[in-house]
This record gives C-alpha cells, structure tokens and sequence, in this order.
C-alpha cells in the first residue's frame, strides 16, 4: 500500500534525519514567509479575510498574524495562509510547480502555537511536509494543471496534512486516515489566479489540514489508501496513475528543498522572474528607456500560457500574473517591488502604452522538460536599429542563485515595516535565526500576532 510507505516515512522521520542545510534554508523560508504574511495584512484580501475570521470567533489558542486577537488553530490557519500569498511574494518550488510555505507554515504555526511545541518540532513537520509535497508534485503537477487544479491548493492541503500529522506524532493508521480526509477537501481551479480568491487557496489548504488531523486523531474514517487506484486522488485529480512506491523510496533522499527552492525577490508569479532578471540586466548594461524601445521579446517556455493569463492586466493582482507587464515594469522603473503591483501602476499610460510592445515567443517541445532546465530570456529592439538579447537561466532568489540570510532579512524588514515596530522586527529576525533553539513558539507568535503569549 503505497499511502502506507508514505505515512512510515512521516512517523519515522525525524529532526536528526534532517541535514544542516536544509534546516537552515527551511528557517529562510519561514523568516520569508512571516514577512509576506505581515504585508498581506495591508491587502484587501489581508484585512477582508482577517475580518471574516474575527467575526466568526472561536477558542483563542492561535494567533492571526498582524491581526491582535486569536482564534482556533483552524480559523488562524485560514486567515495566516490567505495573508501570506495575498502578494504572490511568497517563496516557490520548481518541484511544486507552486509555493511551499503558505501551506506548510499557517497550519504547523497554529497547532504548535495551541500546543506550545518547540522550534525544532516545527522544522521537524516542515521539512518532512515540504519533501511529501514535493515529491507529489513532481509526479503530478502537469497533470493538476492540465485539469485546471492549482497544486499549491490541492497537493498543498496533503502536504500540509503530513506536516501536521508528523507534529502531532499521529500513527500511521492515523496519518493515512488524515490523508483520505484531507484529500476529499482537495481543491482551488486556476481560474481563480490574479482574484483574492488564489491566495484564499492557501488558507484553505492550511485549514482543512489541521481538520483532518484533529478528525484522524477522534477516530474519524476515510479511505487508507487515498493515492492510488482508478479513483484515488492521483487518477481524479491528475488523470494519472503514479508509481508511489517508487515515489516513497525517494522521500527525505535527498530532501529536494536542498535544489529545488526559491525566495522571490520579486512580487509576482515565479514564471516572470527570469525575464525581469533578464531586463534588469539590459536596462542596466546598455542604459535602456522605454522611449528607446520599439519591441520587446520574451522567450518562455510554453506552459506560461496556462499560467501568466493576463497578457493586458488592468489589475494590480493581474499585473503579477502578466509577463507583459513585469517586463515593461522592469523597464519603466528599473525595479520591481511592491511599489509596482498597484492598479494604478498598471493602468499608467507609460505601462499601458509599452505592454502592447512586449511579445511572448514560447519555447515548443520543452512540455517533457523540468523547468529547472528551461532559460528564459528578454530580446529589446530598439527604435534606432540595434538589438539586445540576454538569457537567465537560474533568477535570483533559487537555489542555484540564493538569497542570503541577510538579504531575506532585509526583505522582511520592507514587508514588515509600518505594520511591526522596528523593535519587533528585530526580535522576530532574531528570534527565528536561533529558531532550532526555541523551546516554545509562543514568544515568536505573540510579536507577530501583536497578542499576548
């Protein structure tokens, strides 16, 4: 029973069975992900979904971050995934095709917060919900998107179900329990991207793990071998059947978050950061302005089409999934930041008049090809004659061309600035650099909460 291997792997893995570098890239990927959380709440997602989950109440045992109050550990973990992929700034995974941490973190940061457990039982769960999540995702993601699935939501809320289940030191009867559970709550259409309704799936993915592992716990019954068969979640979902036996002997060996993460030093979906990269570049090199410019071209590979939907955004959240708009954006300011993703940004008559210039040129025949062997680049033909062209292949921020711990530090700094103190910014930085050392997350969670411990 390949669900089974799974769930030995969740029981029998543990914080020793995890290398120092993956560790210290997981702590990276929380600080990173408290950071995006934190400007989430400046959203109108961020405050709409953080005043939904207030006025529903529950047992105060979880913190909202930003929010000042608690709440249950399922409504916390809602509003805490929602605020973190409110921005699309969260990290990513070539692996996932999708984003790690906005599931993984809002549900383990709510139990362990309610159960006063420590900082390595938390890296603990992440690590081991990351690599089940990843692994998943390899076999299924292309199928998930050729349905319409979103994988961070629907392979998300098993990930996150594993990590949980891996805190609480469910059995693995329960923990196979958990799965069949989570995966009938499984859901999030990519229809949604560039809506409120996209980072709304990771809040969901988040909640609804910490349903089913609390339901496994009381007893609850699912199917125990969820994953496989005609009707399981792999051929429902994914039109697929995998080799899940193959795919249990490769978890934890080795742990993918080790290759396979990214810290987005951009606000917008991964798919677009090669070429701002590559932009970036020529604007740098040769001086460019958009008055110099006659057209632009971006080679990409063929899958973005399906993803960054929006090739005339109107929106600052559709400006995030249109490469049209990053590239010009890149162009017209020189940077992309948060400052570059507001409707009014979009919709200026510099950016509206230069995205129409910008033309995506797919790559064909790579569809079979992981996207960690697919550059992109950026070609600019300039009005006077000449042409520029440079390639990226590994963006800023992936694990082949990492952010340092300082460098995320200091993007946490700009995403929490105005909604903590600096006082408070320093003590969650310092706080969550010694994380392994923390005997209970109360502490972290009551800075980032702005609540009592």
């Amino acid at each position: 029973m390949s669900t089974e291997k799974i769930a030995e792997f969740i029981t029998n893995t543990g914080y020793e069975d995890i290398p120092g570098e993956a560790i210290a890239i997981a702590k990276m990927c929380i600080l990173d992900g408290f950071g995006v959380a934190l400007a989430g709440t400046q959203e109108p997602a961020g405050k709409i979904i953080t005043e939904y989950v207030e006025e529903i109440g529950g047992k105060p045992v979880s913190g909202v971050i930003g929010g000042g109050f608690k709440t249950s550990s399922q409504l916390a973990a809602l509003a805490n995934g929602t605020l973190a992929h409110a921005l699309d700034y969260d990290d990513h995974a070539i692996t996932w095709m999708g984003h790690p941490t906005i599931v993984l973190l809002p549900s383990i940061l709510a139990l362990a917060e309610r159960d006063h457990l420590s900082g390595q039982q938390i890296l603990e769960a992440y690590s081991v919900g990351w690599d089940v999540g990843s692994k998943l995702c390899s076999e299924l993601s292309i199928g998930l998107f050729e349905q319409g699935w979103h994988p961070t939501a629907t392979v998300g809320t098993l990930a996150a179900t594993t990590a949980c289940a891996n805190l609480l030191k469910l059995s693995s009867k329960q923990i196979r329990v958990a799965l069949g559970i989570a995966a009938s709550e499984a859901a999030g259409l990519r229809s949604n991207f560039g809506t409120d309704t996209k980072p709304f799936h990771a809040g969901k993915a988040a909640s609804n793990a910490i349903s089913a592992v609390s339901l496994a716990q009381k007893g609850f019954t699912a199917s125990e071998a969820i994953l496989e068969g005609p009707i399981g979640f792999c051929s429902v979902f994914a039109k697929k059947e995998c080799n899940l036996n193959a795919l249990a002997e490769r978890l934890g060996s080795p742990f993918d978050i080790l290759t396979s993460y990214s810290i987005k030093p951009y606000p917008s979906c991964g798919l677009t950061h090669r070429c701002i990269d590559a932009m970036l570049h020529l604007v740098k090199e040769h001086q460019l302005t958009p008055d110099l410019v006659a057209e632009v071209e971006c080679h990409t590979p063929a899958l973005a089409r399906d993803i960054l939907l929006y090739s005339r955004p109107q929106t600052g959240l559709q400006g995030k999934f249109s490469l049209e708009y990053c590239t010009a954006a890149a162009l017209i300011d020189r940077e992309v930041s948060l400052r570059q993703f507001t409707d009014e940004k979009v919709q200026s008559p510099i950016a509206q008049g230069l995205i129409p210039k910008v033309k995506v040129s797919y790559v064909e025949g790579a569809e079979g090809e992981s996207l960690l062997n697919i550059p992109q680049a950026v070609k600019v033909k300039l009005l006077n004659g000449p042409e520029h062209f440079y390639e990226v292949r590994w963006p800023k921020g992936y694990s082949y061309n990492p952010m340092t711990w300082e460098e995320v530090a200091g993007k946490f700094r700009d995403c929490a600035d105005g909604v903590l103190s600096p006082g408070e910014i320093d003590q969650i930085i310092e706080l969550l650099s010694k994380l392994e050392s923390l005997t209970s997350v109360s502490e972290l969670m009551a800075v980032a909460s702005k609540t009592k411990p």
